[in-house]
C-alpha cells in the first residue's frame, strides 16, 4: 500500500500541527545547523521534518534529543493534548549532600 493509500485516523489538521511544531522545535534549538549537532540526523533531514509535503515525521529519539536540549517538551505536549492529556512538570528533587 502506498503512502497516498494509507488510512490515517486523525484529522489532517492534527498532522499539520505536528509538522509545524517539529519545525518550531528545530528553530527552538537554534535552527537546523545547531539542532543537527545534538541529534543523529543531518541538516537536510531536519529541514524535511518541518515540511508536511515531505511526509517525513520526526522520529521519537530525535524528538527526545531536541526537547532535552531545548528544555521544552514541545512535541510531547502537543501529542498529549491530541490524546486528551496534559503534561505536568514534576518538582525538582534536591539530593542531600
Amino acid at each position: 500500500m502506498s503512502r497516498s493509500q494509507t488510512s490515517r485516523t486523525l484529522p489532517e489538521s492534527d498532522y499539520s500541527r505536528l509538522f509545524a511544531y517539529s519545525k518550531a522545535l528545530v528553530k527552538l534549538n537554534g535552527g537546523v545547523e545547531a539542532a543537527s549537532m545534538v541529534t543523529r540526523v543531518a541538516l537536510c533531514q531536519l529541514s524535511r521534518y518541518g515540511n508536511q509535503q515531505s511526509h517525513d515525521a520526526m522520529p521519537v529519539d530525535v524528538i527526545a534529543d531536541l526537547e532535552h536540549e531545548a528544555a521544552d517538551p514541545v512535541l510531547t505536549r502537543i501529542l498529549a493534548r491530541m490524546s486528551g492529556h496534559t503534561l505536568v512538570k514534576l518538582p525538582r528533587v534536591s539530593l542531600p549532600l
